[in-house]
C-alpha cells in the first residue's frame, strides 16, 4: 500500500465525512470525528498540514478496520 505524501488535513477530513464521519468538536489544534454506528467509532486528527505519514496510515487503517473495508478501499478515496 502506497500513502500519498500529498495529503491535507483538509482533504482527510473530506474523505472521512464521505464515508460517514461526522465533526464531534474542534479543541486546539485537534480536530475529533465520529461515526455513528454499532459501535460507534470515533478518530482524532491534528489539523495542521502536512499530516505525518505514520499518523495518515494509523487514520486510513482505524477507518478501514471501523467499516470493514480493505485498507485500499479507503486509500482509493483519497
Amino acid at each position: 500500500m502506497k500513502i500519498p505524501r500529498d495529503i491535507s488535513t483538509a482533504r482527510l477530513v473530506r474523505m472521512l465525512k464521505s464515508i460517514g464521519y461526522n465533526d464531534e468538536r474542534h479543541r486546539g489544534t485537534h480536530i475529533r470525528l465520529l461515526r455513528a454506528g454499532n459501535p460507534p467509532h470515533a478518530i482524532t486528527l491534528f489539523n495542521g498540514d502536512p499530516i505525518s505519514i505514520p499518523a495518515l496510515r494509523a487514520i486510513l487503517v482505524a477507518a478501514a478496520e471501523a467499516k470493514y473495508w480493505p485498507v485500499d478501499v479507503v486509500l482509493d478515496l483519497l
